[in-house]
């Protein structure tokens, strides 16, 4: 039993190429489509590379939504159901960050009696 539908051709899909290497990059995705499809597997190909003679085509497992080969030099990649999926994601990462950061500002400025009631009877 799958909890995904399976990909088919034609199919918009959108990827997100993860820069380990390199964090100071922004996030980003791409817009795919499904150009070939079976039973197992997925292959996708970025839209503005549709007209290409003979276009490199990342293979989806239609079970797990992985890319196979993802993570070679330093890049991973990354299958989103849809762009705004992509956007709540960062959205939410980039609030815990400012969350984080509020929370540690706030508890650098506080008393040990403070931090002590905050944790409560921690001994």
């Amino acid at each position: 039993m799958t909890k995904y539908e399976k990909l088919e051709v034609g199919q918009r899909i959108w990827i997100e190429s993860i820069w380990y290497f390199y964090t100071n990059r922004d996030r980003s995705i791409s817009e795919y489509e499904i150009v070939e499809a079976n039973r197992n597997s997925a292959y996708a190909v970025r839209v503005n590379n549709l007209d290409k003679d003979k276009p490199y085509r990342d293979r989806i497992d239609q079970r797990t939504r992985k890319i196979k080969g993802s993570g070679s030099f330093g890049v991973g990649e990354v299958f989103r159901e849809s762009k705004e999926v992509f956007e709540a994601d960062v959205k939410r990462v980039n609030d815990t960050e400012i969350a984080r950061e509020k929370a540690i500002k706030k508890v650098n400025k506080m008393s040990l009696e403070q931090l002590e009631e905050l944790l409560g009877d921690v001994q």
